[in-house]
C-alpha cells in the first residue's frame, strides 16, 4: 500500500473508519519510539521542556536490549555493570516524576505514519490499531545484530550473540551443553563471561580480528581507547571472569563451516596461520557486529512530522551515551518545534558524546578483520531460501531485481539480516542493495507484520 494512502482514504465515509485525520489522538507533542536509554532520555528532556509525550514500546517492559527485564517483569539474573544500573534507575525516576506528561504505552509496536501524517501503532495488548497525531517522531529503536553469513549459520543449534543475551536475561539461565562463542567485536566477550558467571562457560571464546596486535599497529586507535576508561575496566572484569572457568579468548580465528554432527554440531575454525580445528559442540553463537537499527525510517520530516533519530538507531554509540544521546536530539527537537531553524543540530556535541564517538571509532578499528570470501551456496536470506548463487547466476542488475526476483528482503526480517550480506555477495555496483532501497525515502507502512482485523478496527487512543 502506498504510504500517501492512508487510512483515511481508505475508510472514508464511513462513520465506523473515520479518517485519521479527524479521529487520530490529539494533544501528543512528541512520540517516542523505543522504551530503552536513549529513548527514555528523550521523553524525559521532552518533557521537562513542556512536551506532551507518548512513549512506546514494544516489549512488556521499559528497558531496550540493555535492560531486558526477566520473564516475570523482575530484574534479570545476568550480570550487569553497576554503572548501568544507576544509570537506568536515574531515567526510571525521572520518567517517574514527569508522568504527568509522559505516556508510557508497553506491548505497542510502531507500524508507521500514514499519509496524512498520523502514526500507527500496533497495541498487541489491546487488539485494535491505535492511532495517534504527533507534531514530532523521536526513534530510538536501538541497534541490529549482524551475523555472518558462512555455510551451516542457518542450521538449529546455531543462534546470534545478541539472541542468545536476550534469552538469558529473560529466562535467568545459561543453556546448557558445550557452547562455543565466536565473533567480532566487544559482545561476544561479554557473552561468554555472562555464560560463565551463569554457571555454564564455553568452551571457547573465538575472536575474528586480532585487537592485541591492532594495539601497537594502529597507535591512534589504541589512543581513542581512553575516552572510555569505564569500558575498559568492564572488559578486564569480562576476562577475570573467564579466567576461573579456565575459557581460552582466542584471536584471529574464524568460523568456516558449521555442520550437523549426531545430535550436535561440527564447528570448523581457521586460525592465523590457516590452522583448521573442529570443535563438536551442542550451541554455535555467532556475531559479526553491530549496525545502526533504521528500518523502517523516514530518511527527513514526513508528511508534516518532524522526525529525528537517537540512540544506536542514529548512530553506535553504546549504553553509556544513551541517555544523554536522547536529552540531546529530543532538546533539538522540541527547539524545531517552537520555531527554531535547524542550525542547534550544528552545536558541538557534549563531551560525554564525542568521548563515546571517539572510543566506538577506536574499537573498530582495533577489532576490524578481512571478511573471507563468500560460499557460492551460502545461505544469504534464511526467511527465502536464497543463495549467493542465486545472486548471480540470474544476472540481475538492480536493487530492485535482487528484491523482487531475487527475493532479499522479502521476508519476516525485511531485509534487516538479508541486505548486507546480498551487498556483500553481489556482482559489481548493481548489486548494493541497502535498506533505503527496501524502504524508499518514504517507508511504506506497515513496517512490521499486523493483522487485517487490527487494521480494520483502528480507533483513536
Amino acid at each position: 500500500m502506498s504510504p500517501d494512502k492512508g487510512l483515511s482514504s481508505r475508510n472514508k465515509g464511513s462513520p465506523d473508519h473515520a479518517g485519521p485525520g479527524a479521529g487520530a489522538a490529539a494533544g501528543i507533542d512528541v512520540l517516542v519510539v523505543g522504551a530503552g536509554p536513549a529513548g527514555v532520555g528523550a521523553a524525559v528532556e521532552a518533557a521537562r521542556r513542556g512536551a506532551r509525550v507518548l512513549l512506546v514500546e514494544q516489549r512488556p517492559h521499559a528497558g531496550g536490549a540493555i535492560h531486558r527485564a526477566a520473564h516475570d517483569g523482575g530484574p534479570s539474573a545476568v550480570p550487569m555493570p553497576a554503572r548501568h544500573k544507576r544509570n537506568w534507575a536515574r531515567l526510571l525516576r525521572e520518567l517517574d516524576a514527569f508522568s504527568a506528561r509522559i505516556r508510557l504505552l508497553t506491548s505497542a509496536v510502531f507500524l508507521g505514519i500514514d499519509g496524512d501524517g498520523v502514526c500507527m501503532i500496533d497495541s498487541r495488548a489491546d487488539g485494535p490499531v491505535k492511532l495517534v497525531r504527533a507534531r514530532a517522531i523521536i526513534y530510538a529503536i536501538g541497534a541490529t545484530e549482524r551475523a555472518p553469513h558462512i555455510p551451516g549459520w542457518e542450521l538449529p543449534g546455531v543462534v546470534t550473540a545478541g539472541g542468545l543475551q536476550v534469552q538469558m536475561k529473560e529466562s535467568g539461565q545459561a543453556p546448557r551443553g558445550r557452547i562455543l562463542v565466536a565473533g567480532n567485536g566487544p559482545l561476544p566477550l561479554a557473552l561468554g563471561a555472562q555464560l560463565a558467571a551463569l554457571g555454564n562457560a564455553p568452551v571457547a571464546v573465538l575472536e575474528a580480528a586480532d585487537p592485541y596486535r591492532g594495539l601497537w599497529r594502529r597507535p591512534a586507535a589504541a589512543l581513542g581507547l581512553a575516552a572510555g576508561p569505564k569500558q575498559l575496566i568492564e572488559a578486564a572484569g569480562y576476562f577475570r571472569q573467564l579466567r576461573p572457568a579456565r575459557v581460552p579468548y582466542v584471536t584471529a580465528t574464524t568460523v568456516s563451516t558449521v555442520s550437523r554432527q549426531d545430535d550436535g554440531l561440527r564447528v570448523r575454525t581457521v586460525g592465523p596461520r590457516g590452522d583448521a580445528r573442529d570443535y563438536l559442540v551442542d550451541l554455535l553463537v555467532l556475531h559479526a557486529g553491530l549496525a545502526c537499527n533504521d528500518r523502517g525510517i523516514p530518511s527527513g520530516d514526513v508528511h508534516g512530522v518532524i522526525v529525528a533519530k537517537a540512540g544506536d538507531c542514529n548512530r553506535v554509540l553504546g549504553a553509556d551515551a544513551a541517555p544523554g544521546e536522547g536529552r540531546r536530539v529530543a532538546a533539538m527537537v522540541m527547539a524545531r518545534l517552537d520555531g527554531a531553524p535547524s542550525s542547534p543540530a550544528d552545536r558541538p556535541l557534549p563531551w560525554g558524546i564525542r568521548a563515546a564517538a571517539v572510543f566506538q571509532a577506536s574499537l573498530r578499528r582495533l577489532f576490524a578483520s578481512a571478511r573471507p570470501p563468500m560460499d557460492m551456496d551460502t545461505i544469504l536470506c534464511r526467511c527465502e531460501g536464497v543463495t549467493a548463487r542465486d545472486l548471480t547466476v540470474r544476472d540481475l542488475r538492480s536493487a530492485r531485481e535482487i528484491r523482487l526476483v531475487g527475493r532479499v528482503g522479502m521476508g519476516l526480517c525485511q531485509g534487516r539480516y538479508c541486505a548486507h550480506a546480498a551487498t556483500m555477495a553481489a556482482d559489481g555496483d548493481a548489486g548494493a542493495l541497502t535498506l533505503a532501497d527496501i524502504d524508499g525515502p518514504i517507508p511504506r507502512w506497515p513496517i512490521r507484520p499486523v493483522s487485517v482485523k487490527a487494521l480494520a478496527d483502528a480507533q483513536e487512543l
